[in-house]
């Protein structure tokens, strides 16, 4: 199972309309299988991961890769919202990500995807939490092992739940890569 998750903001007022430009990035990789993710695992479960952008914008997409995957991975679905910290979220800024206007998606080994636009509000060094509601996935994994952020792994779907602070606990990010 192997995403990467990159996440852009759009800027409007440019003389040539509007541009996406990058706000965070990590360098994917294959995890090893002493980073792998913990109990529960991913599939059919719910992982809500913190990211720091570095600018802010009021439009968003977000990347997902399956690319150093030999299997299929299905994201049944995700969202972004702001952090309130670890596994805690503002639920009034939670915004579901669509995928060519569906709100899941499966994505074949070696494939990247981006969402569909989606308005949300983010200012400069501001914490973003990126949750994601995993069906079938592979047993190999994209993802970094230095986050710098905890992220939390809960069994079920959990994607509208304010609070997974009581989840499984995890200092890598799993699925997303910028």
């Amino acid at each position: 199972m192997i995403f990467i998750l990159t996440m852009f903001v759009c800027f409007s007022g440019s003389s040539y309309g509007q541009k996406w430009v990058g706000t965070w990035a990590t360098a994917p990789q294959l995890v090893e299988p002493n980073n792998m993710p913990p109990e529960p695992g991913l599939t059919n479960n719910t992982l809500r991961q913190i990211v720091r952008v570095s600018v802010g914008g009021n439009l968003v997409r977000v990347r997902f890769s399956n690319e150093f995957s030999t299997s299929p991975v299905t994201i049944k679905g995700a969202t972004i919202a702001l952090s309130k910290g670890v596994g805690i979220i503002d639920k009034s800024s939670a915004r579901t990500l669509t995928f060519n206007r569906k709100g899941f998606v499966t994505m074949a080994p070696g494939t990247v995807l981006t969402s569909d636009p989606v308005r949300f509000n983010v200012s400069p060094r501001q914490d973003i939490a990126i949750t994601i509601w995993f069906g079938d996935t592979s047993p190999d994994v994209t993802g970094h092992p230095g986050s710098r952020t905890t992220s939390c792994l809960i069994a079920g779907n959990h994607l509208a739940d304010e609070d997974l602070s009581g989840a499984e606990k995890t200092d890598r990010w799993y699925v997303i890569n910028g």
